[in-house]
């Protein structure tokens, strides 16, 4: 009973969106399935959609089973992303595996649901080699075709990573794998708190990402590693909005099954082993529907530089004079500054503690008039005007705990 009066209350958030249809760019947000398909998947794959997902990443790995979850999502509406077994057969040999992975894909692809696959996980250096007749396989001949490898986090052990230099293992990932987008499976908290590692990780991809001109997308891990968080919302949000700060133009969620107990993540779900929707899924929902009040802009802009308010954290930088926004009096907010195709500015900040909410002081250039906050809700827009006084030009601005506010930038 719980599952249809959210998809009723969820319809009506998103009815007009639907209605519309999706932006000329939309934003992906994307949840990752967990365990094989349950007798429930349709029922479930229309309620992850009616949440504001949509695409959903499935492990099916057999044809039959991706055939059959590629017609619920046609009847449904929504993308999916597969995995298949002949994607590794490839690998181990090519000349039968070509013919084989070329026909799964020409039947594939008369589903307008199949987005495309996600072809390997966390690889090492000394894997690409043997990757990258497949890459080039799918990459050339069908360049219509999403597809990405998901790469290892900053924090690997170099045995994982096999080089010492992070910056070495993204940048030939991008280079020998070409993927669609970087995917980093990554934690951004451990025991309750925030990876240190995580900030610096997200402003290696998105230097990377302006860099190679491939865009990067959040991982966002629903429940952490050991102890449940404090504000399961805020929580959600701190590593949604962090991500957009650094330049991150799509979204995962992991995952939507409760991977098992003794799964590395074995709380991380949003439906629970009863098959009932969990809160977790429903601050999901809350989310997405401000990521798509948020879209229209936030996909029109190209990422500039973040930076962070005193104390800077480890690969942070500072707020320094010259910038639009020079001083905030609080510690833990990021400042992701940019620009869209009409050269007008826009920065979106962030509060990255995840406990308390926050009344800031943001100190700005002398030039900057006026601030237009770009709405994630039904409120109408919002107009700031900085104050000047001998402390400078000057507003406050109130922060919830974890979250983000898009402004644009009138000087």
């Amino acid at each position: 009973m719980m599952r249809w009066v959210f998809m009723l209350i969820m319809a009506t958030v998103f009815s007009t969106c639907w209605a519309r249809g999706e932006t000329t760019k939309s934003l992906p947000i994307l949840i990752w399935y967990g365990p094989p398909p349950s007798e429930n998947v349709r029922e479930e794959m229309n309620i992850i959609r009616q949440a504001g997902f949509n695409r959903v990443l499935f492990n099916g790995w057999s044809a039959d089973v991706n055939r059959q979850l590629l017609e619920y999502g046609d009847a449904i509406g929504i993308e999916l992303y597969i995995t298949d077994e002949t994607i590794h057969q490839f690998c181990l040999n090519p000349e039968t595996g070509f013919r084989r992975l070329d026909s799964l894909t020409l039947n594939y692809l008369r589903h307008p649901s199949f987005r495309g696959y996600l072809l390997f996980e966390k690889p090492s250096l000394g894997d690409f080699k043997s990757f990258v007749e497949v890459v080039d396989f799918i990459s050339g001949k069908y360049t219509q075709l999403d597809y990405f490898i998901q790469g290892h986090p900053i924090y690997a052990p170099p045995a994982r990573l096999d080089t010492s230099r992070y910056d070495i293992y993204l940048s030939m990932f991008v280079d020998k794998l070409k993927p669609k987008f970087i995917s980093i499976e990554y934690s951004a908290f451990d025991n309750n708190t925030l990876r240190l590692e995580i900030l610096q990780n997200l402003q290696i991809l998105s230097e990377m990402s302006r860099t190679k001109r491939i865009p990067f997308w959040a991982f966002v891990l629903l429940n952490p590693i050991g102890q449940p968080p404090t504000v399961p919302h805020s929580y959600i949000r701190v590593q949604v909005y962090t991500a957009l700060a650094y330049g991150a133009r799509g979204i995962q969620y992991y995952a939507f099954h409760e991977s098992g107990s003794n799964s590395e993540f074995p709380t991380a779900a949003v439906m629970n082993p009863e098959e009932q929707i969990s809160q977790t899924f429903l601050n999901c929902a809350v989310v997405n529907s401000e990521l798509k009040k948020l879209e229209p802009v936030l996909m029109n802009l190209e990422s500039l530089g973040v930076f962070s308010s005193k104390p800077v954290p480890p690969g942070g930088t500072p707020l320094t004079p010259g910038l639009a926004i020079n001083k905030i009096d609080a510690a833990g907010m990021l400042v992701g500054f940019f620009k869209d195709q009409n050269d007008h500015d826009y920065v979106l900040l962030v509060n990255t503690d995840f406990l308390l909410g926050k009344k800031c002081r943001v100190y700005f250039s002398s030039a900057v008039l006026e601030l237009v906050e770009v709405a994630k809700d039904e409120l109408s827009v919002q107009r700031f005007t900085p104050q000047s006084d001998k402390s400078g030009n000057t507003l406050e601005l109130l922060f919830k705990a974890g979250d983000g506010r898009l402004f644009r930038i009138i000087d």
